[in-house]
């Protein structure tokens, strides 16, 4: 299998970033925010793997997302690489190194009495059939919005994951804050009316918070 590093170190200075690499982990400019990818293998499927996507922003704070991966060895890392290039890495580019992409809606925010910005990225459906996921016409942008003017803020960096599957018969939500599960978020991405689909599909969503 190609070693990660290499293929996202590859991809930053495809798009024209400039690349240090320190051991297994992309600075940009030679400093932070520095990424790391890697492969961690399914303990429950074999065709399954996760990959591991690390973005230091500094001393304190450490961006940590998984995506499932499907495939092995080197199918299971582009189809990892794939979805970390859709949902997190655009969001990091935009929030932290100022490189604003279609693909990320910026919004400017007060909250707790504090004036942010929230760069978000687009909503990322996938489905494990032929059949695409339906369209969900809903604001997810005010569902974070409002799940985040009821906590209490520091005035530091923050971000929000969010993930929805579902399939007829059963769904799943879960959502995180700075790493840590969110149940207020997850209860107000579970309340949406998501529209049934043939078989499973999932949606994913991610945003960092920006003090000014």
């Amino acid at each position: 299998m190609r070693d990660p590093s290499d293929v996202l170190q590859a991809y930053l200075e495809q798009i024209g970033l400039n690349v240090v690499r320190h051991k297994k982990w992309s600075l940009i400019d030679g400093k932070l925010p520095g990424m790391r990818v890697f492969m961690s293998p399914s303990e429950r499927h074999s065709d399954i793997s996760h990959f591991v996507a690390d973005v230091t922003l500094n001393k304190r704070q450490t961006i940590h997302e998984e995506f499932s991966a499907l495939g092995d060895s080197n199918e299971g890392l582009t189809d990892g690489f794939r979805s970390f290039t859709q949902i997190l890495l655009p969001v990091c580019l935009s929030a932290l190194c100022g490189i604003t992409s279609e693909s990320v809606s910026m919004w400017e925010t007060e909250l707790g009495g504090r004036k942010w910005t929230l760069h978000i990225g687009n909503l990322v459906g996938r489905a494990l059939t032929e059949v695409t996921p339906p369209i969900i016409d809903h604001d997810f942008i005010d569902e974070v919005l409002q799940a985040l003017s009821k906590r209490n803020l520091t005035p530091d960096i923050h971000w929000v994951s969010w993930f929805y599957g579902g399939e007829p018969g059963a769904r799943k939500t879960t959502a995180m804050l700075d790493n840590e599960p969110w149940s207020a978020l997850a209860a107000r991405i579970n309340a949406v009316p998501w529209p049934a689909g043939e078989a499973y599909y999932s949606y994913r969503n991610f945003a960092i918070l920006m003090p000014r």
